[in-house]
């Protein structure tokens, strides 16, 4: 769901000719290093043995874990 909100905001934005663009492109770069930098420090969390659990997913993705 959230991905298809996203998805519609960046395409209004892609539709507005130069400020559109701009800001897409700050959205676009800061949503990048924010997931960089959780990539990373999942990473090191997994790294380190730590069970680390996401606030917003992880009750969901421990459910689908357990499924397998």
């Amino acid at each position: 769901m959230l991905s298809v909100v996203l998805r519609l905001a960046f395409f209004v934005l892609f539709l507005i000719p130069i400020l559109g663009h701009l800001l897409w492109l700050v959205v676009w770069l800061v949503l990048s290093i924010g997931c960089f930098i959780l990539w990373v420090v999942l990473l090191v969390k997994a790294f380190q043995g730590e069970m680390f659990k996401l606030p917003v997913i992880g009750d969901w993705a421990e459910r689908q874990a357990n499924l397998v």
